[in-house]
């Protein structure tokens, strides 16, 4: 009998026993602040996107974005409020993991963002690793010709890799942090210079890297001359008596080579050429690529002494002779093939498109073979 009254008094005080957990729970929360998020580090150096950042109501507001650092270079500076990564909506302690799968896409992530100035004009950026060196290297920058660019202060990150590259055949990628060369440590601001000579001594060179998993990477390198590279993979022998014609894609891909040849050879470019530079240089995958195309085409025009030359685009040649007005390659080789017929020389067509390839053949240019 006395156990069943335990039982009933224990049913009856069982609620005020659960109100006054909660009342004291209530009072403790109340007086105990929770404990601060966890926000990403200041130093800099340290973060491999080179930025700090704090959760904000409406994603992520970047406190700082170094004008040396990857996210600067792709348009997202400080006072930025990122409210959306591959259409997800970031945090903080999330950014980085979500910034990190960026790396690892082969397609562009779409962020938006907006700054905290001008809430209302909200942006869209396309963010991939290639697009990390979406301008030219700055004054500190170094090494435009051999595959790479790099910049940085007291970090030296690779900016961009061209495939071609043997920064590319070593594995280096945009982002990997350069810490020694020659067995000399990087640490100041001049070691820009000391690394453009040591790449210009066109020797082997042990180099030392860090990629974004704080792996080391240590690697030698022959530092041959790029362009000599691309020459020779075309079976190209310059000299003044040649004359060089380019399509589109090879000086999307092979800037840097237009200037070096015209150095010993004359350059020939078509306007249409030229056109679709410049209206590829806007694009957000290759726009880098096509500036970097346009800035050789006229340097090559400054310094060559006048062996680069524009050649204007005939739509009349071109019916003449078969070629469609509306086709860009055709377009392209019938510029190139005039100059030909007008001189009395071979022209060397070079190109990484196999039907523009077949089609110069076709209509009597000599084609350089990759």
């Amino acid at each position: 009998m006395d156990s069943i009254w335990i039982i009933i008094l224990f049913v009856l005080a069982l609620p005020l026993l659960l109100l006054t957990f909660f009342i004291i729970m209530s009072i403790i929360s109340a007086i105990v602040p929770a404990p601060a998020p966890k926000q990403t580090s200041d130093k800099l150096s340290d973060d491999y996107w080179y930025a700090s950042y704090e959760s904000h109501e409406n994603g992520v507001l970047i406190k700082y974005s170094n004008p040396n650092g990857p996210l600067y270079y792709s348009g997202i500076i400080t006072g930025d409020i990122i409210t959306e990564v591959n259409g997800e909506k970031p945090t903080a302690a999330l950014l980085r993991d979500q910034l990190q799968a960026v790396v690892e896409q082969d397609q562009p992530v779409p962020i938006t963002l907006y700054h905290i100035a001008t809430p209302s004009e909200v942006r869209t950026l396309l963010l991939k690793p290639m697009e990390l060196a979406l301008e030219k290297v700055n004054a500190k920058g170094i090494v435009e010709k051999f595959g790479a660019s790099f910049n940085g202060h007291q970090v030296i990150f690779v900016r961009y890799v061209e495939q071609s590259s043997p920064f590319a055949a070593a594995g280096i990628k945009a982002g990997d942090r350069m810490v020694s060369i020659a067995g000399r440590k990087l640490e100041c601001l001049e070691d820009p210079y000391i690394i453009s000579k040591y790449l210009h001594t066109g020797m082997r060179v042990e180099i030392s890297f860090v990629n974004q998993f704080n792996v080391t990477k240590q690697i030698t390198l022959d530092i041959s001359n790029p362009e000599d590279r691309v020459i020779q993979s075309f079976g190209i022998s310059l000299s003044p008596e040649q004359t060089v014609a380019f399509d589109t894609n090879f000086v999307i891909n092979h800037p840097n080579v237009i200037p070096y040849m015209a150095k010993k050879s004359t350059v020939l470019i078509s306007k249409k050429v030229f056109l679709e530079l410049d209206k590829l240089k806007i694009d957000p995958e290759i726009g880098h690529q096509a500036r970097a195309g346009l800035e050789a085409i006229e340097t090559a025009q400054v310094e060559s002494e006048g062996r680069l030359k524009v050649v204007p685009i005939d739509e009349h040649y071109n019916r003449q002779h078969g070629l469609d007005t509306k086709n860009p390659d055709d377009l392209i080789i019938g510029s190139y093939l005039k100059v030909k017929e007008s001189m009395q020389e071979e022209v060397l067509f070079l190109s990484e498109d196999r039907g523009a390839r077949i089609t110069a053949r076709s209509h009597g240019l000599f084609v350089a073979n990759q």
